[in-house]
C-alpha cells in the first residue's frame, strides 16, 4: 500500500516504515572484536604471514646458491 508523502511529493511504501522500526528496535548482539575466536584468527594470519616470509627467504637463498654454483662452473 502506498501513500503520498507530503514532504517529498513521492509515493512511499508503508512497509518501509515497519522495516525501519524493526531495525531500530531489534536487540542485536554487540560485535566483540576482542573475543578469543577473533584473536585466534589474527594469530593464524600472523603465523601464516611469518611462515610465508621464511619460505620466500629460503627460496631466495636457494636460488642464490644455485646461481653462484653455476657461475663457478
Amino acid at each position: 500500500m502506498a501513500i503520498l508523502h507530503p514532504g517529498a511529493g513521492k509515493y512511499r511504501d508503508i512497509s518501509d516504515d515497519d522495516y525501519r522500526a524493526y531495525l531500530i528496535t531489534r536487540n542485536q548482539e554487540p560485535i566483540v572484536y576482542h573475543s578469543r575466536d577473533v584473536q585466534f584468527k589474527r594469530l593464524q594470519v600472523h603465523v601464516r604471514n611469518t611462515l610465508n616470509q621464511i619460505g620466500r627467504f629460503l627460496h631466495w637463498m636457494h636460488e642464490v646458491i644455485i646461481k653462484s654454483q653455476s657461475r663457478r662452473l
